[in-house]
């Protein structure tokens, strides 16, 4: 009986020894794994073309938000209030494997948070059409779409939309 009892002890000691040795192999392997998951970020010269040109999204209650995107240039405002622009625009493409691309962009002279975008593509009106989303800071929110057409009503993507982003 004592021999056996030792056997299991043994036994018990080498299956714990290959569960731990196992454990610290994947903790080994884990900053690997994360190293490939991080985001790239990269500095842009020039605005990518597919995001230039005049964009609208209409707010209920405050009127048509109007986004100019030139090659080195942001303007943004409401229409009625007049256009805000962005000086020293600086643009980063931030992304991640399997993950939609963000653009951000900020000024060098205000390092103030600047607006960021993604461009997507959504069913509107029965038509397949290039838009803009802005993600929201807030989870609870959706993304909101800025169209090349001037809405008469809020367009907004689904939350579901919102995980895609980097």
């Amino acid at each position: 009986m004592g021999k056996l009892v030792k056997r299991c002890r043994g036994m018990i000691v080498l299956v714990a020894a290959v569960l731990v040795g196992v454990g610290m192999l994947n903790q080994v392997q884990t900053p690997t794994a994360q190293a490939q998951a991080t985001s790239s970020y990269k500095a842009l010269k020039n605005v990518p073309k597919k995001m230039r040109g005049t964009w609208y999204h209409y707010f209920k209650g405050r009127g048509l938000y109007q986004l100019v995107i030139k090659k080195h240039h942001l303007r943004e405002g409401f229409v009625k209030d007049g256009l805000y622009s962005l000086p020293s625009l600086t643009i980063h493409k931030l992304g991640r494997k399997h993950k939609r691309t963000v653009y951000a962009f900020n000024s060098k002279t205000h390092p103030a948070d600047g607006p960021s975008y993604a461009t997507y593509v959504k069913k509107i009106k029965g038509k397949k059409r290039h838009v803009l989303i802005e993600p929201q800071q807030d989870a609870t929110l959706k993304p909101t779409v800025f169209t090349h057409f001037k809405p008469k009503k809020e367009y907004f993507t689904a939350l579901s939309v919102e995980k895609q982003f980097a």
